[in-house]
């Protein structure tokens, strides 16, 4: 087992499974099945990255961290929508002044594409479904 950083990592499937893989076995479908020649990767979290990640689910939960946490969601749609029509990723200019200024214009017309669709009373896009939901709301 190797450590890396605050988790410990396991490469290989144990010597048992290894050695009687091609071999009928009462609980070979138990075995790791990885690809490659070091097999599957398993990472365990060291305690205290463990009850830091529980603690902040449990938080999660509570109506005081969804209420400020709407103020983020409404944040994340204004980049995405940015991201998404304004290319907002890629500066066209070198150097900090232009490319403030460039912010600037994206925000501005960012702000006049919601305008429009609010004058014209564009519906909301709903939220986006994944390939693989998609597929299965598909099928019977």
């Amino acid at each position: 087992m190797r450590t890396s950083r605050s988790r410990a990592t396991g490469a290989d499937p144990p010597p048992s499974c290894e050695r009687l893989r091609h071999q009928p076995f009462k609980f070979s479908s138990q075995c790791t099945r990885g690809t490659g020649r070091i097999g599957r990767r398993l990472t365990f979290r060291n305690s205290e990255e463990l009850e830091a990640l529980r603690k902040a689910r449990e938080e999660q939960k509570t109506k005081e961290w969804r209420r400020r946490y709407q103020t983020r969601a409404g944040i994340e749609s204004t980049i995405s929508q940015g991201v998404r029509q304004m290319g907002l990723r890629r500066s066209r200019y070198h150097g900090v002044a232009k490319t403030h200024l460039q912010h600037q214009f994206t925000a501005a017309a960012l702000n006049l594409s919601r305008i429009d669709a609010w004058i014209t009373e564009t519906p909301r896009g709903s939220s986006r479904i994944s390939h693989f939901r998609r597929l299965r709301l598909c099928t019977p």
